[in-house]
């Protein structure tokens, strides 16, 4: 029993982030179900004990990759700044010189928007919900997590009002 499960969550793990909603719906639901046997609660007590804190890790390894790779592209769009003397019209100046391939963002698998507003970048994702609210974020207490609703700001890092 358990080693089964625990291999269902190291497949999770190895899945991009994007993925992951529907198959933690889907691993909840069979965890719900698990609990209600009283036999198998008392003798996986244990295990039954640790698979929720499990999908809390691999979702919160996700987000550190997702954080990692927007401040090697930070790094980047400065380094381009450095060199041209303005920053890229867009992410492809950036690739392969600063950054090895087209930055993917991390909470629906498609390509990360970056955007000049005022001469400076503004580089983000969509968040969870999977809309562009064009780089608004309404969780500045939540950050660095993925915002459930809005966008999910790398670059600035968004400031508390």
């Amino acid at each position: 029993f358990a080693y089964e499960h625990y291999e269902k969550f190291d497949a999770m793990a190895a899945l991009p982030m994007w993925e992951l909603p529907a198959r933690r719906d889907a691993l909840d639901a069979e965890f719900i179900k698990l609990q209600a046997d009283a036999a198998t609660r008392m003798r996986y007590s244990l295990a039954l004990a640790l698979l929720p804190a499990r999908t809390a890790v691999i979702s919160s390894s996700g987000s550190a990759m997702a954080l990692s790779q927007a401040t090697t592209i930070a790094i980047a769009l400065e380094a381009y700044r450095q060199t041209h003397g303005q920053y890229p019209e867009d992410l492809t100046a950036i690739v392969p010189q600063y950054f090895p391939q087209m930055p993917v963002d991390h909470s629906t698998g498609k390509p990360l928007i970056y955007k000049i507003r005022n001469g400076k970048p503004l580089l983000y994702g969509r968040g969870l919900d999977g809309k562009d609210d064009d780089g608004q974020s309404l969780w500045l207490e939540q950050w660095p997590r993925i915002p459930k609703t809005g966008d999910w700001v790398f670059y600035p890092v968004p400031l508390k009002p």
